[in-house]
């Protein structure tokens, strides 16, 4: 007898899976679906956009920032003239006495027939010998005390003599026994001169000089009349020298 399968139709029935059909969704609510996706995508690119444009408004801030520091450190200071308005020289950090502007404090003096200026706060004494003839002035920044402590820086004088310029150099060369000297033609006007500057000899005794050992001395001569002019004086001093210049910058002979 052959085996027939047993078919129970209950239980088949119980077996058998549910088929669940998917319901089409109406279009309204897709839309309805779709619209929070879409703000959620506006708002983040909204934010995201602020913030790339925050960042890159710092990011160039900082960028020319740094380039005007870079620019400033790189940059030449700006020069400032060092001339006074009006073109005139720049004024010295350590301006000496100048007595050459009768606009400025200075004491005029006359010798013979030269008129000249020295600084009006100077010491000076006029001095006379009638055997030679001369006259003289001695010039010092303060009195030397009376007698002389100390030998004025400058003299100014005044030979009655008959004596030609260059005989007149080798004069002064020998009497304040000058070495390594140098010798000038200087003019004052029409006035023609020398000027002979040199080193006292440290080897030479001179007991009767008024001028130290090595000292630097530079004396002025001209010839005017039947007058030999001399100014002499330690130029050792930058401001001695400064001084001594202006001095015969306002010789007058008349």
């Amino acid at each position: 007898m052959e085996n027939q399968p047993i078919s129970h139709s209950s239980d088949i029935s119980s077996t058998n899976p549910v088929l669940v059909s998917q319901l089409p969704i109406p279009p309204q609510t897709k839309t309805n679906l779709m619209i929070p996706i879409l703000i959620t995508i506006l708002v983040s690119a909204a934010v995201f956009g602020v913030g790339g444009y925050y960042l890159g408004i710092r990011n160039n801030s900082s960028l020319g920032l740094e380039q005007n520091l870079k620019t400033s450190d790189s940059a030449q200071p700006t020069t400032l003239p060092t001339s006074p308005i009006g073109g005139s020289s720049p004024q010295s950090p350590t301006p000496l006495p100048t007595i050459v502007s009768d606009k400025l404090e200075t004491s005029k003096l006359t010798l013979q027939h030269l008129n000249f200026s020295v600084p009006a706060n100077w010491w000076s004494k006029k001095g006379k010998n009638d055997i030679y003839p001369i006259e003289w002035y001695d010039l010092n920044p303060v009195s030397p005390g009376d007698p002389y402590s100390t030998v004025p820086i400058f003299q100014l004088r005044s030979d009655e003599e008959n004596t030609e310029l260059l005989t007149k150099k080798d004069e002064v060369i020998k009497t304040w026994h000058l070495v390594d000297t140098k010798v000038l033609n200087i003019s004052s006007g029409d006035t023609k001169g020398l000027s002979i500057s040199g080193t006292v000899d440290p080897n030479q005794d001179n007991y009767n000089s008024r001028f130290s050992k090595n000292a630097y001395v530079e004396v002025v001569i001209f010839k005017f009349g039947q007058n030999t002019y001399q100014l002499l004086g330690d130029v050792s001093e930058p401001t001695n020298k400064s001084i001594f210049n202006q001095i015969i910058d306002t010789f007058k002979f008349f």
